[in-house]
């Protein structure tokens, strides 16, 4: 794969220093986190859920997109509906996506159920959530690898996706090769 176009690091490099200094501002409504994944450490965003001290939690892993990226904006947009529900809230960037890719060079692939497990792995050693209550949710391409995750993944006991491609060939590659037809 060739390498990552200077101008998109250093656009990538501006938005973390940014982000970061914003939560030198006011408090930041997540926790700081690394998922072991292969030998590397993947970035994530923990959001507690709004309960009791000591009580376990169940919690949603967010698996993002193809263009995903954990400092997307979303701060505590996409968690907040779950944690106004007592639910703790989970953002990565996976394999593919956001630092993982551009600074860690970490690639996604198409066996998805290998990120799934490294993330519930973790989500099961801590002590504030309910193991037994671990869902996913996948947005954009993790329509579609959220629900291949869980055929293998048993753990997750509920599945949500929006925008799930129903043909990747289709919805995707062949859109683009017309596209840049159309372009040249």
């Amino acid at each position: 794969l060739a390498e990552a176009d200077p101008r998109m690091m250093s656009g990538y490099q501006r938005l973390k220093t940014n982000f970061d200094k914003a939560f030198t501002l006011i408090p930041a409504p997540f926790e700081r986190v690394e998922i072991p994944f292969e030998g590397k450490k993947l970035q994530g965003f923990f959001y507690p859920a709004r309960v009791a001290p000591g009580r376990k939690a169940p919690v949603v892993f967010n698996y993002g997109g193809a263009d995903g990226l954990l400092m997307n904006g979303r701060a505590d947009g996409s968690s907040g509906p779950y944690r106004a529900r007592g639910m703790s809230f989970l953002d990565v960037d996976g394999p593919g996506q956001g630092g993982a890719l551009r600074v860690d060079k970490i690639y996604a692939s198409a066996d998805t159920e290998r990120y799934a497990k490294a993330v519930v792995d973790y989500l099961v050693s801590r002590p504030d959530v309910d193991a037994e209550r671990i869902g996913i949710h996948g947005s954009s391409m993790g329509g579609y690898t959220a629900p291949r995750a869980c055929t293998v993944e048993k753990r997750f006991k509920a599945c949500a996706v929006w925008s799930g491609a129903f043909n990747l060939q289709k919805d995707i590659f062949d859109y683009l090769i017309k596209y840049y037809r159309m372009k040249s």
